[in-house]
């Protein structure tokens, strides 16, 4: 079984995820497939969907930001609303628009704060090995992205036809190239 079509709570993941697009009055959605194709094929033409649905097949794995240089440019001010199929999210995208927009950013990424304890004391030192202090048993708190992005047109032409790139690739090169990022 692909892992979209694990099933979480009843429903595969990806229904999940389309129920929630469409809620959000999502209209067109493209999904991009490889291995186990057919199975996402049966399940979408098994659906009784509200939007319209099609889908992307890889010849090869082209990573998780890949198949946007195969989806040709959106409508005229369309963003690309991308969300990885195998996750289960409470994402608000009708206020994650509202946010992307109210900040004109080019890109903006849904983010879970996510903690890591550390059991230990952890020594604080110079770069001459001198000791500073000891932080005992501290929280590191990081922002990782929950697979939900909003990208404007222009992150979709920094990825060539065919172009293997993950997502973060893609993100650090909008930034390189001067497209301004947010954090949902």
């Amino acid at each position: 079984i692909p892992k979209p079509l694990l099933p979480v709570g009843g429903k595969p993941i990806l229904e999940h995820a389309l129920s929630r697009l469409e809620e959000a009055g999502i209209a067109d959605i493209t999904i991009s497939v490889h291995y186990l194709a057919d199975q996402i094929e049966h399940f979408i033409e098994a659906r009784e969907s509200q939007a319209q649905i099609v889908t992307l097949h890889e010849d090869r794995p082209l990573g998780t930001a890949g198949a946007l240089g195969r989806l040709g440019p959106p409508p005229s001010g369309s963003n690309l609303l991308v969300v990885n199929g195998d996750i289960v999210t409470q994402v608000d995208f009708a206020t994650m628009r509202a946010f992307h927009d109210r900040h004109d950013y080019d890109g903006t990424i849904a983010v879970i704060r996510h903690d890591t304890d550390i059991p230990f004391g952890v020594v604080r030192h110079g770069d001459d090995g001198s000791f500073e202090r000891v932080d005992e048993k501290p929280v590191l708190s990081h922002f990782v992205a929950a697979g939900v992005y909003l990208l404007s047109p222009a992150f979709a032409g920094l990825v060539a036809r065919g172009e293997a790139m993950d997502m973060d690739e893609l993100l650090n090169l909008g930034h390189e190239v001067g497209l301004s990022i947010g954090l949902f």
